[in-house]
Order: structure tokens, then sequence, then C-alpha cells
């Protein structure tokens, strides 16, 4: 989700020109992609990242944390579980 879309009275595209395009960074990868995707997320609402995955050039493992958002996700011990097997 944009800043724009968080505060819309701002000028944030004035304030800010950063921009996170992940799927022209991820355009011509083929490797794997591990998407932890956090239900209750307000930061990036699942349908971004629907938005996403769609978008990939390979099929992602995604794992669901439906009960979570964007900044307890960790807490859940299913997160770490998740990066280590990724990693293995």
């Amino acid at each position: 989700m944009s800043g724009k879309a968080h505060y819309p009275w701002l000028p944030v595209g004035l304030l800010l020109d950063e921009r996170y395009p992940s799927t022209e960074f991820l355009r011509g990868y083929h490797g794997r992609v591990l998407v932890l995707r956090a239900g209750k997320d307000t930061l990036v609402p699942p349908r971004n990242t629907d938005r996403l995955l769609a978008a990939l050039p390979v099929r992602a493992e995604v794992v669901d944390f439906p009960g979570h958002g964007h900044n307890d996700l960790s807490d859940d011990p299913r997160y770490g579980e998740a990066l280590a097997g990724f990693m293995r």
C-alpha cells in the first residue's frame, strides 16, 4: 500500500520518491521464492501480496499467517520455521 493510500491528505508524492516495484525487480528471477503473508497486515495488505504472487515468473512457496499483522508476524513460531525450512 502506498503512502498516498495511508495518508491521502498529505502531499506524499512531493515528500517521498521511493518506490518498491517488486514485480519489476523479480521479473527475470527464476529461483525459489518464499512469501510470508500476514492476513491482518495493514501496511502490505493481503490483496497486494496476491497481486505480487500473480505477477511472479515462478510459483512461490506461501506461508499464511491469518491472525497476524505486519509487525507481529515474527511472533508466530511458524515464522522462524518457515525461514529455516526455506533456507535449507
